[in-house]
Protein backbone atom coordinates (compact mmCIF):
# COMPACT_ATOMS: atom_id res chain seq x y z
CA UNK A 1 0.00 0.00 0.00
CA UNK A 2 1.09 3.43 -0.68
CA UNK A 3 0.66 6.15 2.04
CA UNK A 4 0.18 9.39 0.60
CA UNK A 5 0.97 12.20 2.42
CA UNK A 6 -0.86 15.58 2.27
CA UNK A 7 0.42 18.30 4.83
CA UNK A 8 -2.44 21.31 4.68
CA UNK A 9 -1.87 24.91 6.18
CA UNK A 10 -4.20 27.68 5.00
CA UNK A 11 -4.46 26.54 1.30
CA UNK A 12 -8.18 26.83 0.87
CA UNK A 13 -8.60 27.92 -2.62
CA UNK A 14 -6.31 24.72 -3.38
CA UNK A 15 -7.13 22.20 -1.36
CA UNK A 16 -10.30 20.82 -3.30
CA UNK A 17 -8.23 20.11 -6.14
CA UNK A 18 -5.25 18.60 -4.33
CA UNK A 19 -7.82 15.87 -2.64
CA UNK A 20 -9.57 15.54 -5.78
CA UNK A 21 -6.39 15.06 -7.98
CA UNK A 22 -5.72 12.16 -5.15
CA UNK A 23 -9.15 10.69 -5.02
CA UNK A 24 -8.89 10.22 -9.35
CA UNK A 25 -6.13 7.55 -8.69
CA UNK A 26 -6.25 4.13 -9.89
CA UNK A 27 -3.80 1.14 -9.63
CA UNK A 28 -2.19 0.27 -6.27
CA UNK A 29 -4.08 0.37 -2.94
CA UNK A 30 -3.45 3.66 -1.54
CA UNK A 31 -4.34 5.81 1.65
CA UNK A 32 -4.35 9.38 2.14
CA UNK A 33 -3.11 11.42 4.86
CA UNK A 34 -4.74 15.02 5.15
CA UNK A 35 -2.85 16.83 7.75
CA UNK A 36 -4.03 19.87 8.81
CA UNK A 37 -1.16 22.03 10.09
CA UNK A 38 -3.55 24.63 12.39
CA UNK A 39 -4.95 26.33 9.46
CA UNK A 40 -6.82 29.28 10.34
CA UNK A 41 -8.61 29.20 7.29
CA UNK A 42 -11.41 26.45 6.13
CA UNK A 43 -8.64 24.31 4.78
CA UNK A 44 -8.93 21.57 7.95
CA UNK A 45 -13.36 22.04 7.25
CA UNK A 46 -12.65 21.29 3.36
CA UNK A 47 -10.27 17.99 4.56
CA UNK A 48 -13.02 16.65 6.90
CA UNK A 49 -15.47 16.79 4.34
CA UNK A 50 -13.52 13.96 2.57
CA UNK A 51 -12.86 11.88 5.60
CA UNK A 52 -13.85 8.22 4.58
CA UNK A 53 -12.49 4.93 4.64
CA UNK A 54 -9.34 6.13 2.10
CA UNK A 55 -9.13 9.46 3.51
CA UNK A 56 -7.34 10.08 7.15
CA UNK A 57 -7.56 13.56 8.61
CA UNK A 58 -5.33 14.94 11.53
CA UNK A 59 -5.43 18.42 12.81
CA UNK A 60 -2.11 19.64 14.48
CA UNK A 61 -0.84 22.46 16.24
CA UNK A 62 1.08 24.68 13.42
CA UNK A 63 4.63 22.90 13.79
CA UNK A 64 5.83 23.43 10.18
CA UNK A 65 6.00 21.60 7.25
CA UNK A 66 8.77 19.25 8.29
CA UNK A 67 6.31 18.57 11.36
CA UNK A 68 3.62 17.55 9.32
CA UNK A 69 5.41 15.28 7.27
CA UNK A 70 7.20 13.89 10.41
CA UNK A 71 3.65 12.91 11.64
CA UNK A 72 2.74 11.69 8.90
CA UNK A 73 5.52 8.96 8.01
CA UNK A 74 4.72 7.81 11.66
CA UNK A 75 0.95 7.58 10.77
CA UNK A 76 1.86 5.96 7.64
CA UNK A 77 0.12 2.19 7.36
CA UNK A 78 1.88 1.50 3.36
CA UNK A 79 5.18 0.14 2.72
CA UNK A 80 5.48 3.61 0.06
CA UNK A 81 5.41 7.09 1.28
CA UNK A 82 4.61 9.64 -1.26
CA UNK A 83 4.05 13.54 -0.50
CA UNK A 84 1.75 15.92 -1.85
CA UNK A 85 2.09 19.73 -0.68
CA UNK A 86 -1.61 20.94 -0.47
CA UNK A 87 -1.91 23.62 -2.80
CA UNK A 88 -0.35 21.69 -5.83
CA UNK A 89 -2.34 18.46 -7.55
CA UNK A 90 -1.10 15.63 -9.00
CA UNK A 91 -1.95 13.40 -12.58
CA UNK A 92 -3.64 10.62 -13.20
CA UNK A 93 -0.22 7.86 -12.64
CA UNK A 94 0.94 9.75 -9.78
CA UNK A 95 0.98 6.83 -7.74
CA UNK A 96 0.55 3.98 -10.13
CA UNK A 97 3.31 4.62 -12.68
CA UNK A 98 6.44 4.68 -9.75
CA UNK A 99 4.94 2.06 -7.86
CA UNK A 100 4.48 -0.25 -11.39
CA UNK A 101 8.67 1.02 -11.88
CA UNK A 102 9.55 0.22 -8.57
CA UNK A 103 7.94 -3.30 -8.87
CA UNK A 104 9.46 -3.91 -12.14
CA UNK A 105 13.00 -2.64 -11.04
CA UNK A 106 13.39 -3.63 -7.54
CA UNK A 107 13.81 0.04 -6.65
CA UNK A 108 13.39 1.97 -3.20
CA UNK A 109 13.18 5.28 -4.65
CA UNK A 110 11.72 6.46 -7.81
CA UNK A 111 12.29 10.03 -8.99
CA UNK A 112 10.02 11.42 -11.50
CA UNK A 113 9.00 14.79 -13.32
CA UNK A 114 6.99 17.58 -12.07
CA UNK A 115 4.98 20.44 -13.88
CA UNK A 116 4.70 24.30 -12.82
CA UNK A 117 1.99 26.21 -12.54
CA UNK A 118 1.58 29.77 -12.84
CA UNK A 119 -0.57 32.75 -14.20
CA UNK A 120 -3.08 29.77 -15.42
CA UNK A 121 -0.38 27.73 -17.95
CA UNK A 122 1.09 24.17 -16.93
CA UNK A 123 4.43 23.99 -18.49
CA UNK A 124 7.11 20.69 -17.44
CA UNK A 125 10.06 21.93 -15.76
CA UNK A 126 13.69 21.27 -17.10
CA UNK A 127 15.82 19.64 -14.74
CA UNK A 128 19.68 19.90 -15.64
CA UNK A 129 21.61 16.39 -16.73
CA UNK A 130 17.81 14.35 -15.57
CA UNK A 131 18.05 10.99 -17.43
CA UNK A 132 15.51 8.11 -17.20
CA UNK A 133 16.75 4.97 -15.82
CA UNK A 134 18.44 3.30 -13.01
CA UNK A 135 21.34 5.75 -11.27
CA UNK A 136 24.06 5.10 -8.79
CA UNK A 137 23.38 7.44 -5.74
CA UNK A 138 26.11 9.79 -6.84
CA UNK A 139 24.71 10.33 -9.76
CA UNK A 140 20.87 9.79 -8.27
CA UNK A 141 22.27 13.38 -6.03
CA UNK A 142 23.49 14.88 -9.21
CA UNK A 143 20.18 14.99 -11.08
CA UNK A 144 18.02 15.29 -7.99
CA UNK A 145 16.41 17.84 -8.06
CA UNK A 146 15.97 17.80 -3.89
CA UNK A 147 12.66 17.96 -3.48
CA UNK A 148 10.33 15.87 -1.45
CA UNK A 149 7.30 15.61 -3.53
CA UNK A 150 8.65 14.22 -7.05
CA UNK A 151 9.55 10.59 -5.63
CA UNK A 152 8.17 7.30 -4.11
CA UNK A 153 9.89 6.11 -1.48
CA UNK A 154 10.09 2.56 0.35
CA UNK A 155 9.07 3.48 4.09
CA UNK A 156 12.34 2.04 5.37
CA UNK A 157 14.30 4.40 3.58
CA UNK A 158 13.33 6.87 6.60
CA UNK A 159 14.46 4.88 9.36
CA UNK A 160 16.58 7.09 11.67
CA UNK A 161 15.68 9.94 9.09
CA UNK A 162 13.75 12.98 9.51
CA UNK A 163 12.91 16.40 8.46
CA UNK A 164 14.12 19.17 10.28
CA UNK A 165 11.59 20.96 12.57
CA UNK A 166 11.36 24.37 12.24
CA UNK A 167 13.66 25.11 9.28
CA UNK A 168 12.68 25.88 6.03
CA UNK A 169 14.54 23.99 2.77
CA UNK A 170 14.02 20.83 4.29
CA UNK A 171 14.27 18.82 1.93
CA UNK A 172 17.88 19.90 1.13
CA UNK A 173 18.62 18.66 4.13
CA UNK A 174 17.13 15.48 3.66
CA UNK A 175 16.63 13.91 -0.01
CA UNK A 176 20.28 13.54 -0.32
CA UNK A 177 20.27 10.75 3.04
CA UNK A 178 17.41 8.75 1.48
CA UNK A 179 18.95 8.28 -1.95
CA UNK A 180 22.12 7.63 -0.25
CA UNK A 181 20.20 5.05 1.76
CA UNK A 182 18.51 3.38 -1.43
CA UNK A 183 19.92 0.51 -2.76
CA UNK A 184 18.60 0.98 -6.13
CA UNK A 185 17.21 4.20 -7.59
CA UNK A 186 15.35 4.66 -10.93
CA UNK A 187 14.16 7.61 -12.63
CA UNK A 188 11.30 8.00 -14.82
CA UNK A 189 10.22 10.82 -17.46
CA UNK A 190 6.68 10.87 -16.46
CA UNK A 191 5.46 14.35 -15.68
CA UNK A 192 2.98 13.07 -12.54
CA UNK A 193 2.96 16.08 -10.28
CA UNK A 194 2.29 20.11 -10.42
CA UNK A 195 3.66 22.51 -8.57
CA UNK A 196 1.60 25.74 -8.20
CA UNK A 197 3.93 28.96 -7.84
CA UNK A 198 2.17 31.77 -6.02
CA UNK A 199 2.58 34.49 -3.89
CA UNK A 200 3.41 33.59 -0.35
CA UNK A 201 4.65 30.21 -0.57
CA UNK A 202 7.86 29.22 1.39
CA UNK A 203 10.07 29.05 -1.96
CA UNK A 204 8.94 32.57 -3.14
CA UNK A 205 9.15 34.33 0.08
CA UNK A 206 12.86 34.75 0.98
CA UNK A 207 13.36 36.13 3.97
CA UNK A 208 16.84 36.86 5.70
CA UNK A 209 16.63 33.62 8.24
CA UNK A 210 14.94 31.73 5.30
CA UNK A 211 18.05 32.28 3.47
CA UNK A 212 20.37 31.28 6.11
CA UNK A 213 18.34 28.11 6.57
CA UNK A 214 19.13 27.43 3.04
CA UNK A 215 22.49 27.63 3.29
CA UNK A 216 23.25 26.04 6.70
CA UNK A 217 21.16 23.03 4.99
CA UNK A 218 23.67 22.91 1.82
CA UNK A 219 26.62 23.15 4.05
CA UNK A 220 25.56 20.11 6.14
CA UNK A 221 25.05 18.47 2.79
CA UNK A 222 28.23 18.75 1.37
CA UNK A 223 30.28 17.53 4.45
CA UNK A 224 27.71 14.55 4.66
CA UNK A 225 28.56 14.16 0.73
CA UNK A 226 32.19 14.90 1.27
CA UNK A 227 32.28 11.75 4.18
CA UNK A 228 30.28 9.17 1.95
CA UNK A 229 32.52 9.68 -0.93
CA UNK A 230 30.17 11.67 -3.59
CA UNK A 231 31.84 12.00 -6.79
CA UNK A 232 30.29 15.13 -8.24
CA UNK A 233 30.61 18.61 -7.14
CA UNK A 234 29.33 19.18 -3.72
CA UNK A 235 29.89 22.63 -3.93
CA UNK A 236 26.79 23.76 -6.27
CA UNK A 237 24.56 23.70 -3.51
CA UNK A 238 26.76 26.12 -1.10
CA UNK A 239 27.49 28.33 -3.70
CA UNK A 240 24.21 28.38 -5.16
CA UNK A 241 22.78 29.41 -1.89
CA UNK A 242 25.52 31.51 -0.66
CA UNK A 243 25.09 34.22 -4.04
CA UNK A 244 21.16 34.18 -3.02
CA UNK A 245 22.26 35.87 0.56
CA UNK A 246 25.11 38.15 -1.33
CA UNK A 247 22.30 38.96 -3.80
CA UNK A 248 19.37 39.09 -1.56
CA UNK A 249 20.91 40.15 1.58
CA UNK A 250 22.32 43.65 2.78
CA UNK A 251 25.87 43.20 3.30
CA UNK A 252 26.23 43.39 7.58
CA UNK A 253 28.37 41.42 9.70
CA UNK A 254 26.25 38.24 10.79
CA UNK A 255 28.14 35.16 10.74
CA UNK A 256 25.70 33.25 7.85
CA UNK A 257 26.29 36.97 5.61
CA UNK A 258 30.10 36.58 6.26
CA UNK A 259 30.45 32.64 5.76
CA UNK A 260 28.48 33.21 2.19
CA UNK A 261 30.62 35.53 0.81
CA UNK A 262 33.89 33.31 2.27
CA UNK A 263 32.53 30.53 -0.35
CA UNK A 264 32.21 33.09 -3.13
CA UNK A 265 35.87 34.65 -2.53
CA UNK A 266 37.44 30.95 -3.44
CA UNK A 267 35.42 30.67 -6.46
CA UNK A 268 37.41 31.91 -9.66
CA UNK A 269 35.00 31.57 -12.17
CA UNK A 270 30.57 31.84 -12.39
CA UNK A 271 29.76 28.48 -11.89
CA UNK A 272 27.88 26.65 -14.31
CA UNK A 273 24.30 27.12 -12.73
CA UNK A 274 24.75 30.81 -13.16
CA UNK A 275 22.38 32.71 -15.95
CA UNK A 276 23.56 35.03 -17.97
CA UNK A 277 22.48 37.89 -15.93
CA UNK A 278 23.62 35.80 -12.69
CA UNK A 279 27.32 35.24 -14.60
CA UNK A 280 27.44 39.26 -15.18
CA UNK A 281 26.66 40.05 -11.49
CA UNK A 282 29.52 37.60 -10.68
CA UNK A 283 31.75 39.57 -12.50
CA UNK A 284 30.63 43.38 -10.82
CA UNK A 285 31.15 41.57 -7.34
CA UNK A 286 34.28 40.10 -8.26
CA UNK A 287 35.62 43.20 -10.26
CA UNK A 288 33.73 46.13 -8.65
CA UNK A 289 31.49 45.94 -5.89
CA UNK A 290 30.52 49.33 -5.78
CA UNK A 291 28.85 48.90 -8.90
CA UNK A 292 27.03 45.97 -8.04
CA UNK A 293 25.56 46.81 -4.60
CA UNK A 294 24.15 49.52 -7.10
CA UNK A 295 22.55 47.29 -9.51
CA UNK A 296 22.24 44.21 -7.41
CA UNK A 297 18.61 43.88 -7.12
CA UNK A 298 18.04 43.64 -10.67
CA UNK A 299 19.61 40.07 -10.77
CA UNK A 300 17.72 38.71 -7.81
CA UNK A 301 16.58 35.83 -9.73
CA UNK A 302 17.42 32.51 -8.37
CA UNK A 303 18.64 29.69 -11.02
CA UNK A 304 17.78 25.96 -10.47
CA UNK A 305 21.28 24.42 -9.55
CA UNK A 306 22.61 21.58 -11.34
CA UNK A 307 22.91 18.89 -8.44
Amino acid sequence: MISVIVPIYNVEPYVRQCIESLLAQTGPETEILLIDDGSTDRSGVIAEEYKDGRIRVFHLQNGGLSAARNFGIEHARGEWLMFVDGDDYVLPEFCSAPFALAQETGADLVAFRYCKYRDGKTEQVAVPGWREGEADWSTAVDIGPELAWNKLYRKSLFEGIRYPVGKVYEDIATTYKLIHASRKSVFSDKCLYVYRKRPGSISVNKTKERLYQGLEAALARREDLRKWGYTGNPDNFPEFRAWDIIVLVEPCEDEMYRLAVSEFEKVKRAPEWMSRKQRISFFLWKRCNGLFRMIRKRYARPAHPAG
